[in-house]
C-alpha cells in the first residue's frame, strides 16, 4: 500500500510529471480496456442535471482514454478532451488536445462544464491555486467545474498527493471559485480509494 504524502519535494514537480506520463504510457495496454470497460453514464450521474440542461461545451481535463468525452460526445455535447499522455488517446475521432495541468497551454474557452476525474490527485499541491485560477479563465456565465476527489493509497508507480478539502475551499476563494457542493462518487475501489466530487461555480455568481 502506497501512502499518499501531501507535496512533493522542491523542485521534483516537472520530473514527477514525466515519470507518471512514462508509468501510465508503459501500461496502457492494460490500463485502455480497464478504464474504457467503466460506465461513464454511472460514473457521471452525479452531473445528470447539468448535463441534461442543454448541448454544452465541455472540457474533459486528464480524459485518459477518452472515454468519457467519447460519451459525452454521443449525447450530444461539444466535447474537448485534454490528455497529455497520448499513449492512452483511444478514441481518435474526438477533439484531442496534449495540454497538461496546471497551464493548459493552447487551450481555449469558453466552457459550460469542465471536468476533471481521476486527476486531481496527481496534480502537485503547488500546483493547484494556479490550476484552479487558470480553470476560472476557462468559464463561460453559468459554468461549472467538476472535480473527483480521492482519498486513499495509489498505485507505486502512479503516485497522487493528498486532498484536503478545506484547503480546496480556500484555493478556490482565491482563484474566484466556491465549493457548491461536496457529494460521494463512487463507491470503494478494491485499493481502498474513495472518491468524491467537488463542484466549483464561480464566486460572482453568489
Amino acid at each position: 500500500m502506497t501512502l499518499i504524502p501531501l507535496a512533493p519535494p522542491p523542485g521534483a514537480g516537472g520530473f514527477r510529471a514525466r515519470a507518471l506520463d512514462a508509468a501510465y504510457a508503459r501500461a496502457r495496454a492494460t490500463l485502455i480496456p480497464r478504464f474504457d470497460h467503466l460506465d461513464s453514464a454511472a460514473l457521471l450521474w452525479p452531473l445528470r442535471a447539468a448535463l441534461c440542461r442543454r448541448r454544452l461545451r465541455i472540457a474533459d481535463i486528464g480524459a485518459g482514454t477518452g472515454r468519457d468525452a467519447a460519451w459525452l460526445t454521443r449525447t450530444g455535447h461539444r466535447v474537448t478532451a485534454v490528455e497529455p499522455v497520448t499513449a492512452l488517446c483511444a478514441h481518435p475521432h474526438l477533439a484531442w488536445s496534449p495540454a497538461r495541468l496546471p497551464h493548459l497551454h493552447g487551450v481555449r474557452g469558453p466552457f459550460d462544464l469542465v471536468l476533471i476525474s481521476a486527476v486531481w490527485h496527481h496534480l502537485p499541491t503547488a500546483d493547484r491555486a494556479p490550476a484552479l485560477r487558470r480553470l476560472r479563465g476557462l468559464l463561460g456565465p453559468g459554468g461549472q467545474i467538476w472535480i473527483s476527489l480521492r482519498d486513499g493509497p495509489t498505485a507505486p508507480d502512479r503516485p497522487g498527493y493528498g486532498v484536503d478539502p478545506m484547503r480546496l475551499r480556500r484555493q478556490a476563494i482565491g482563484a474566484g471559485l466556491r465549493i457548491t457542493d461536496l457529494m460521494p462518487a463512487r463507491a470503494q475501489q478494491a485499493s481502498g480509494a474513495r472518491w468524491r466530487w467537488a463542484v466549483l461555480r464561480t464566486a460572482r455568481e453568489f
